[in-house]
């Protein structure tokens, strides 16, 4: 417990670089909510809509999605990285090619060496992660 302690704190002072106007997320799909609560984000969107991971989004929902991140500034993707990237980089592509998509693990630990070979390597890791493309 006390080790989980110190990553909650370790991962609240790497976010602190993230001004509040910039702690915006759009994600692959809708897995970064409890994320967002705690550390102070809002998911603006998912590239996947409904929250399924086999739900295909229409053109429109596209559209959508890149005029809100042209909107928003937002300068990053986040998907699981065992995602598909290529509905996120055509939405990048689409939003002035600025965008980066940036792979995180959300549903399972990274193998060895990946940065992630822990639930606690797994937390730091995508803190840096989202602190570094929102900074």
């Amino acid at each position: 417990a006390s080790r989980l302690d110190d990553t909650h704190a370790a991962i609240i002072d790497v976010l602190s670089a993230i001004p509040a106007k910039d702690r915006l997320l759009v994600t692959g799909h809708d897995a970064f909510g409890y994320f967002a609560d705690r550390y102070g984000f809002e998911v603006l969107d998912t590239v996947i809509p409904g929250g399924s991971t086999q739900a295909e989004p229409s053109s429109s929902d596209m559209a959508d999605l890149v005029e809100l991140i042209e909107a928003a500034g937002v300068p990053a993707i986040f998907l699981d990285v065992s995602s598909s990237t290529a509905l996120a980089d055509a939405i990048a592509a689409e939003s002035g090619g600025a965008v980066l998509v940036i792979p995180l693990h959300t549903g399972s630990l990274g193998g060895q060496g990946a940065g992630a070979g822990t639930l606690i390597e797994l937390l730091l890791s995508n803190a840096h992660l989202i602190a570094e493309a929102l900074s």
